[in-house]
């Protein structure tokens, strides 16, 4: 059907209803917009008249206070830096497992048709939070010259004390989990069935929160696995416990997911594991480029006379903050050193971008230096292809081509027979009841299935906003009849002659069809 109704946008734009025959269109002259629904039950009814223009400032506004939630956690982190790698990442992974829940706020700004779309947006607004917290902005509040260095207050233990918290995390994080309390110890003792109804739904997950938790790992180890390969190891770990967890809270704790659809899914696979491996291609070329980390380059001259000998110099320990003694010896065929910035900042990361009297790679470094810099470099460039071709090139093709092409065979199987099938019924959740608010007529529907759902103790009209309406309809005209003559005169609350329609219509054909 949308294969037969689908036609090219630049025929939409010049011809209007004639680029389809006349038998195809809406009652032989209108030319609908046709496109593959949402599940059912991932519809979001109540965002449905929203204009691209109120989504456009929604979205820039929550772009803004995005940034924002990134840069107060960057500035936490860089406090918890000062005083130790342990707090430091403490606060890490308080903030991945925060961030969340500003996000959710956030979100609440925003207008989405479906669910699958508000969870697309919550993935790449948790994936960049998360991103930068445990990743890039570790990197950048570290010095260049503590990347390699050994001991506890330096990147190599913080990456460790990173990894280290996030597995401490997830078991404490599962057992902190309300459902648990709500349902073992407030369920029983609730005082009517509707609330311990309520108390055993379970805690509400998002899966987009999911996906961002496992995709924050990923990228974590890829950003750093030249200097911690050992990432991978605590990577697999954390996943393996993940995996356990999860499943058990899966079964036995949460509350269960509307079906939104593959949207975060193809998200994921099309722009993330893309993006995730370009980084790490990129951050292997850096780090390569950049070792030994310690912006000493040699020079051509020899050490003066007054250098040759043994020396002894003294520094403070880290970790206990004594004064510790090295000894070492200068002999005369060592050469002097120079200070050169050796953080390699130009894109690809080459070898030639040295300067002509500061280089620090040795032969192999640059062999491999060069590998991953151009590997680097083409899949960055496949990347900003890809977006191309989606956002500007697609969008042209499909002037002179038709956008929509079918999948699979005709299926006999009949829509009324599928087990399990819903129907798009207009309807609403809403805190505090264990059942979604019917916003529709439901009186012409014959199939309950399609609902989605049923009440074992009350009838839909329980639960359909229309018969509450109604009552406050009635409840208005009984007080306007029985006061005074000049409040008779104010409008009612309702005007039904003015919108004889206040909620849709839903029918079904399915027995009058049977009969027929």
């Amino acid at each position: 059907v949308l294969e037969a109704f689908s036609t090219r946008n630049c025929s939409k734009f010049c011809c209007g209803k004639h680029a389809l025959p006349k038998n195809l269109r809406f009652r032989g002259k209108h030319l609908l917009n046709i496109v593959e629904p949402a599940e059912p039950d991932s519809v979001r009814w109540q965002d449905l008249d929203e204009t691209r223009l109120q989504k456009a400032c929604q979205l820039f506004t929550t772009t803004i206070l995005t940034i924002a939630v990134i840069g107060f956690g960057g500035y936490a982190i860089l406090v918890a830096r000062r005083q130790s790698p342990w707090l430091a990442a403490m606060t890490v992974s308080f903030l991945s497992k925060a961030s969340p829940y500003a996000v959710y706020y956030i979100m609440e700004i925003e207008s989405h048709r479906s669910e699958g779309s508000k969870a697309a947006s919550q993935f790449t607004k948790m994936s960049l939070i998360r991103w930068m917290y445990t990743a890039i902005i570790t990197s950048c509040i570290e010095p260049f010259i503590f990347t390699l260095q050994e001991g506890e207050n330096y990147l190599i233990y913080g990456i460790y004390y990173i990894f280290f918290s996030e597995l401490m995390f997830i078991p404490l994080y599962a057992c902190m989990d309300t459902g648990n309390l709500y349902r073992h110890y407030y369920g029983p003792r609730a005082p009517s069935q509707k609330m311990m109804n309520l108390n055993f739904q379970g805690t509400a997950y998002e899966l987009s929160e999911r996906y961002t938790d496992m995709t924050k790992f990923l990228f974590f180890t890829f950003y750093y696995a030249a200097i911690f390969p050992s990432g991978f190891l605590w990577t697999a770990a954390i996943f393996v416990a993940k995996y356990l967890f999860d499943k058990y809270s899966l079964l036995r704790v949460w509350s269960p997911a509307p079906h939104m659809g593959s949207q975060i899914a193809i998200f994921s696979r099309k722009y993330f594991f893309t993006a995730a491996m370009t980084f790490y291609i990129l951050s292997m070329s850096y780090t390569f480029a950049s070792f030994p980390y310690d912006n000493a380059c040699p020079t051509s001259s020899q050490v003066s006379e007054d250098y040759i000998g043994n020396h002894t110099a003294y520094t403070v320990d880290d970790d206990s903050g004594d004064v510790v003694e090295i000894n070492f010896s200068i002999s005369q065929d060592d050469t002097n050193y120079k200070y050169c910035n050796q953080r390699m900042v130009a894109f690809p990361a080459l070898p030639d971008w040295q300067p002509v009297d500061s280089k620090w790679m040795t032969p192999d470094q640059e062999k491999a230096v060069y590998l991953f810099g151009i590997t680097g470099f083409f899949f960055a460039l496949i990347v900003i292809l890809k977006i191309l071709w989606r956002l500007v090139i697609s969008p042209i093709v499909s002037c002179f081509t038709k956008p929509y092409k079918a999948s699979g065979d005709t299926s006999p199987i009949k829509f009324s027979e599928v087990e399990g099938i819903c129907g798009y019924i207009p309807q609403i959740r809403m805190p505090g009841h264990s059942f979604p608010m019917l916003a529709c007529d439901i009186s012409g529907l014959h199939d309950d299935r399609l609902i989605g759902w049923k009440d074992p103790f009350k009838s839909y009209g329980h639960h359909n906003l229309l018969n509450d309406v109604e009552k406050i309809k009635e409840k208005s005209q009984k007080t306007a009849t029985e006061a005074e003559p000049k409040v008779k005169e104010r409008k009612l609350l309702i005007v039904e002659e003015a919108n004889p329609f206040l909620f849709s219509i839903v029918k079904d054909w399915r027995d009058e069809l049977t009969e027929s």
